[in-house]
């Protein structure tokens, strides 16, 4: 029993890299570390104060249709699609593709020891995730009414995220399983990552009607047609208002049971599906063909752009904005452009999204970047991109043509669409294809800047970098804010136009300067 514990403990430092801060050599990195601590506990702050923001504005709504613990509904069913979602694609690499398989799998414990420790780990990260949901929510409650069972709700919060996880598992094995079907892995992961996200949008569709005039009904709706496909949900908000002794049964021993059962199952058959997971295929079909010569920067930019689609995890992150709008697109036009009629009556959508396609369309090239961790995923290999022998601005326009490469399709498509589609003046065709990619250029710079200012280069799986890391944060954040204020403050396209190419610019000045000492630092 000890040893399981201190499996799940380390498995838990390594999660949140508290094993790193005080074992740094140089008191700068530990300053840093500390600093970048103290942002996610803000961001974490943020996100509960504006849960408990969020909560006390809807509850007078439910309260005047009589259904205030629906409120805490709505927040049981935002929390059970974060855990669905944050686990579904971690869940090869944390099970199966652990760095310390060998060094665990030699020790005197039981395989189903170590997985259960995977599996108890994983479960307290997204408990301690779903407790920053629901309190926050739980305390704008008990400040207007009275929670009829307060110990209830603790005890119901420790199996909130049980459920949705084993699911989220079972769905990303599935995944995985299907993907080792390809010879090429990343074309079935891409293939199936966009499957389910087709599939998450239909349901969604299904779940939701639009028609609702207030976000209070929105919200019922959703809670209601959630519990259609998960009964937990009705089951949650019955133990809140009346305790039964069959329902606390059910919610409390069914995922203790299912949990017992999938560790059980995938402790019988670990071995062999492991080894189908992670399998390599190598094809044999080598042919000497006439050697082609390349320029230094066609060269460098096929091989980003290689290793770009070489990570479906890469790809489906950075360009999941682009992917969404270009889904919206083919939406409108099967349904013949009358998707519009099917939505709110308290506003006209089709002039709402008239009036901000300028800033729908530059805010999400401003949220599509693959150079925020370009740099870092260079890993131990950056030594082999720093000697060669080409100047470092051409290594850098590799990197910055991979993010333009995917965003410029995107700008062509969605400008000339929007702009047919809502008929705009000869001044706003010209400015809907300029203004995007003068934001595509801003934050392939940007991105890049980050990157070098705050690169990764000791992390043990790739999403650390594409998703957790610093860069990432700080290119979303100011990605969000040069879209926001200029066209808040300025308002008027043709200066937000030349304001762009002025920061620009001044980003490719400090880039030359900045960028290349630091690079050569590295």
């Amino acid at each position: 029993m000890n040893s399981f514990l201190q499996i799940v403990k380390i498995n838990i430092l390594q999660t949140f890299h508290f094993n790193r801060n005080n074992n740094s050599k140089f008191k700068s990195e530990r300053r840093k570390k500390s600093l970048k601590t103290l942002g996610i506990i803000a961001i974490l702050g943020y996100v509960m104060w504006y849960i408990y923001y969020l909560t006390s504005s809807l509850l007078p709504g439910f309260i005047a249709i009589n259904k205030p613990l629906y409120v805490i509904a709505f927040l049981f069913v935002i929390c059970t699609f974060y855990v669905f979602f944050f686990n579904i694609f971690r869940i090869k690499s944390i099970l199966f593709d652990f760095k310390d398989y060998d060094l665990l799998m030699s020790l005197p414990i039981k395989r189903s020891g170590v997985i259960a420790s995977k599996i108890v780990s994983l479960y307290i990260v997204n408990l301690l995730f779903t407790i920053i949901i629901m309190l926050p929510g739980y305390i704008a409650y008990v400040t207007k009414l009275n929670m009829p069972n307060d110990l209830i709700f603790f005890l119901l919060l420790l199996t909130i995220p049980v459920i949705p996880m084993l699911i989220s598992c079972i769905v990303g094995i599935i995944i995985a399983w299907l993907t080792s079907l390809f010879i090429n892995k990343n074309i079935g992961s891409y293939i199936v990552n966009l499957f389910i996200i087709f599939l998450v949008l239909f349901i969604s569709f299904k779940t939701s009607t639009l028609d609702d005039n207030a976000m209070v009904n929105q919200s019922i709706n959703m809670v209601n047609g959630f519990s259609r496909y998960y009964p937990f949900t009705t089951i949650f908000v019955d133990l809140l208002e009346n305790i039964s002794f069959i329902n606390l049964v059910i919610y409390f021993l069914l995922p203790v049971i299912l949990m017992g059962i999938f560790i059980g199952i995938i402790n019988v058959g670990y071995t062999p599906l492991r080894n189908r997971l992670l399998k390599q295929t190598i094809k044999n079909d080598y042919k000497i063909e006439e050697v082609k010569v390349n320029s230094p920067l066609k060269r460098l930019y096929l091989k980003e752009i290689k290793r770009y689609f070489s990570s479906s995890v890469y790809v489906i992150n950075t360009a999941f904005p682009c992917i969404m709008i270009l889904i919206f697109i083919i939406v409108m036009l099967v349904s013949n452009h009358n998707i519009f009629s099917n939505m709110s009556n308290v506003v006209d959508v089709k002039d709402l999204i008239s009036e901000n396609i300028f800033i729908i369309l530059c805010l999400v090239c401003s949220l599509s970047s693959t150079t925020h961790a370009s740099i870092s995923l260079e890993g131990k290999s950056l030594w082999i991109v720093k000697s060669i022998p080409v100047k470092i601005r051409t290594i850098f326009l590799s990197k910055v043509l991979v993010n333009l490469t995917l965003l410029i399709p995107f700008v062509l498509i969605g400008g000339t669409f929007f702009g047919l589609y809502f008929n705009l003046s000869v001044t706003d065709m010209i400015l809907i294809y300029l203004l995007p990619l003068l934001y595509s250029v801003f934050i392939s710079l940007a991105g890049l800047l980050f990157n070098l200012m705050f690169p990764k280069f000791d992390y043990d799986n790739e999403i650390r970098v594409i998703k957790q890391s610093l860069p990432v944060f700080l290119t979303i954040m100011v990605g969000f804010v040069i879209v926001i204020l200029p066209f808040t403050f300025i308002v008027n396209k043709v200066l937000i136009t030349l304001f762009m190419v002025i920061i620009n610019t001044l980003l490719l000045t400090v880039l030359h300067i900045y960028g290349e000492r630091k690079f050569i630092r590295l």
